[in-house]
């Protein structure tokens, strides 16, 4: 929710000064969105697996716990994955890459979901 509106913004502004087309604003605006809202249900889930309970001060369970540096890698390896699809598929066109990279993105995001709803409740019980 903090995000969006700052994506909103520098999508609108990017297009206009840059002269982008419609639809690749739409994807400058919805992808990193999508992107977002998938890595914080998976934080949660992550959290839920490696929660930090020892601690003395609430931001060693924020910041120097081992579930935010999973959730850091996770979103940089996710983050890469429409430079891998270039990389690795050289004759890919652009809306290729875009369909693809949305497609991983909404799918991380039900998978993370669907996850967080089963085994995540199952964790949160255990604590």
């Amino acid at each position: 929710m903090l995000v969006s509106p700052f994506v909103l913004v520098s999508s609108t502004i990017a297009t206009i000064s840059l002269g982008i087309s419609f639809k690749y604003f739409l994807v400058m605006t919805f992808a990193p969105i999508i992107l977002n809202i998938a890595l914080s249900v998976g934080g949660l889930l992550i959290n839920l697996w490696l929660p930090k309970l020892d601690w003395e001060e609430e931001t060693q369970v924020v910041k120097q716990g081992l579930s935010s540096l999973v959730t850091m890698i996770l979103g940089m390896l996710v983050s890469i994955v429409p430079v891998a699809l270039v990389l690795a598929f050289e004759a890919l066109t652009l809306d290729a890459v875009i369909i693809i990279s949305f497609a991983i993105y909404i799918l991380l995001g039900v998978v993370f979901s669907v996850l967080l709803f089963t085994v995540g409740k199952k964790l949160y019980r255990k604590l």
